[in-house]
């Protein structure tokens, strides 16, 4: 093969690359971000840093002392909060926690396992899927 038979390879080969970084460029992403007192939540930010941000400026603004904590994702996976609320003796106790999976029912049922393995008054406080 001589090297003429390598310029449509090569050409073919820079094109599937464009491609799947327009792909990816395009894709857009949710994000969210939990304290023990608040939450926080993006949805189809332009980038995983844009989601984050956007997710931990809700959460910090809600929360008072407990630092929010992220996480982002992408299409075809979803995420939930669950928070909890209940009084043990003369204290209340309280929280959120986040869990995510494949479909809205997945990442709802995990937030809720999650929860009432450790506590008590559980319900899901918000559930969202990007794409």
């Amino acid at each position: 093969m001589n090297n003429a038979g390598y310029f449509p390879l090569a050409l073919a080969i820079v094109g599937l690359v464009a491609m799947a970084a327009k792909a990816h460029a395009s894709e857009s992403w949710s994000a969210l971000a939990v304290s023990s007192e608040a939450f926080g939540t993006a949805k189809g930010a332009g980038s995983q840093a844009e989601a984050e941000k956007q997710a931990m400026a809700a959460c910090n603004f809600r929360s008072r002392t407990d630092a929010c904590e992220v996480r982002a994702f992408t299409a075809r996976q979803c995420g939930a909060v669950a928070s909890w609320s209940y009084r043990d003796k003369s204290y209340r106790q309280f929280g959120n926690l986040a869990s995510f999976g494949e479909t809205m029912a997945q990442a709802r049922a995990r937030a809720m396992d999650d929860c009432r393995r450790r506590h008590r008054g559980c319900r899901v406080a918000i559930a969202l899927c990007n794409g």
